[in-house]
């Protein structure tokens, strides 16, 4: 972790991970409920390396960070163990600003990106096993090969048991419950009954693609059993549904009998469910891109072999591996071996001869950076006022950054240079641009807005957006968010100020955009 030593510190210092109720984060500070403010070490908070500053306002505990905020956040929550949120205030705005496939991509990522590590190296252990029978070192008859084998298979034998344990956290549900739908898709016993097929009563769908045969049923209902030992799609959809009827179910179970009334409740609908439903549907959608990845693979077996080990792992997702034959594997099984040989030895060569920049370039980039110049036009209509009348310490002292803040006249915020939005907030209420020549400018528009939760804001652009000065970026209700209760003035800073000799701000009162 990048930060951990100043995540632990603040912990530590706000009176201890058992001291707060909540966290989230803005994009300079970090937000905390406190359960008692007087056990926090303020004092200590404001003097340590990697704060700024603190600030109590409204209820909350705020330790000012800075553009890191973010990675900052990350690690205390890591550390501290608390909901990985990074903003429950925020994720219904977030939700409504993205797109279908960005969420699938981000769910997915999310889910997967604490098991990785484990996932890349189950699939190391049974790499290095397959290449030792290739090379005859081991049978695959030999104790050797099992043990090794164990270790590499356990976690794609049970993987939806890791993935609902993931995808319950990523959900903010209990991840207990994840886990438990996915231990019932792998269980044992239900497994066995697909392979004793005296025990088949009858098959759905004969004929087609989807034929399905049923041999057990859940109050007369038939149930399709399929083999979901290293799916993802069915866990995740699950625990999604699973994390809803349980959210559902707190709202109306009586709070004495809440703690094991909710989970009991929740596990009778889903896993159900799951078999009835959830299970079968994504099976479906694998078998339809099977079908074609298959016809794909009988035009030629050297193509089937590149296919097969270049997505397996994005096909195994849907399944698709178990609709592949093996036919193009074993042609191509040494050819990907000296791939992978080559492609390291050229990574250690580029890496050996691409010499880091020495000392003396790397003063010149920095004296270089020092002197440049660059006009920053004004993003609002309004009033000129100096930091120091911001009542916000981080703002007013200049901590954050020099600058100016303006009393807008206009609910409009256009890009003051040209360069790409390389931040803004899910709620609308700050965003951040580096220009083209390297300036980082942070327009934050009103003190506490982040509290309106998106609220009279609406974004004219997103995060990632190369932008042109003058391009409108936002558009906001001055009088509605005024009538809440909250100050509009808007804070303009450059946040790398220390890059340059000296911010000279304007010298005009009144101020039109650009």
């Amino acid at each position: 972790m990048k930060y951990e030593n100043l995540a632990k510190e603040i912990i530590k210092n706000v009176g201890g991970k058992e001291n707060v109720n909540s966290l989230t984060h803005c994009i300079t500070r970090l937000r905390f409920k406190l359960k008692d403010e007087s056990k926090a070490n303020t004092d200590v908070l404001k003097n340590m390396d990697g704060v700024v500053t603190v600030i109590k306002s409204g209820g909350q505990y705020q330790v000012v960070i800075g553009n890191h905020v973010p990675d900052v956040f990350d690690d205390v929550v890591a550390i501290g163990g608390f909901q990985t949120a990074a903003s429950e205030e925020t994720e219904e705005t977030e939700d409504k600003k993205t797109g279908a496939f960005n969420k699938f991509v981000d769910t997915i990522s999310g889910v997967f990106s604490p098991v990785i590590m484990i996932l890349c190296a189950s699939g190391m252990i049974k790499g290095f096993n397959a290449l030792f029978i290739a090379m005859h070192l081991i049978s695959n008859t030999s104790g050797t090969y099992q043990i090794l084998n164990a270790a590499g298979d356990a976690m794609f034998n049970f993987f939806p048991i890791f993935l609902g344990y993931t995808a319950a956290s990523k959900f903010k549900g209990n991840p207990f419950i994840g886990m438990t739908i996915g231990a019932a898709l792998v269980y044992p016993a239900l497994a066995g009954i697909t392979a004793a097929p005296a025990q088949l009563l009858y098959t759905l769908f004969l004929g087609t693609i989807f034929a399905s045969p049923i041999y057990i049923t859940f109050l007369g209902i038939p149930v399709i059993l399929g083999n979901y030992a290293s799916s993802v799609i069915p866990i995740i959809l699950a625990t999604y549904a699973g994390v809803k009827i349980k959210n559902g179910f707190k709202k109306i179970v009586p709070e004495v009998v809440k703690a094991f009334l909710v989970p009991f409740l929740t596990l009778v609908v889903i896993v159900p469910l799951t078999f009835l439903v959830i299970g079968p549907v994504a099976t479906w959608a694998g078998q339809l891109i099977g079908a074609g990845t298959l016809y794909i693979c009988n035009i030629s077996p050297i193509l089937e072999g590149i296919l097969f080990g270049g997505l397996y792992q994005v096909m195994g997702i849907f399944g698709i591996p178990n609709h592949l034959s093996p036919n193009g594997i074993d042609r191509g099984f040494y050819g990907a071996i000296i791939a992978i040989i080559v492609s390291f030895i050229l990574g250690f060569i580029m890496m050996f001869f691409t010499k880091p920049e020495d000392e003396e370039v790397k003063e010149e980039k920095i004296e270089s950076s020092l002197v440049k110049q660059e006009i920053v036009v004004s993003p609002l209509k309004g009033e000129v006022k100096p930091l120091s009348e911001v009542k916000d310490e981080a703002f007013s002292s200049g901590a954050l950054g020099k600058g100016i803040a303006i009393e807008p006249t206009e609910g409009k915020v256009v890009a003051p240079v040209d360069g790409i939005l390389t931040t803004f907030f899910p709620t609308g209420h700050a965003l951040g641009i580096t220009s083209d020549k390297g300036a980082e400018i942070l327009i934050h528009v009103g003190m506490d807005t982040v509290q309106l939760e998106g609220k009279y804001f609406t974004p004219k652009a997103k995060q990632g957006d190369i932008v042109k000065a003058g391009d409108l970026l936002l558009e906001f209700d001055i009088k509605a968010i005024q009538a809440e209760g909250y100050s509009v003035i808007t804070p303009v800073i450059i946040t790398n100020s220390d890059n340059y000799l000296g911010v000279i701000e304007t010298n005009k009162k009144v101020i039109n955009h650009n």
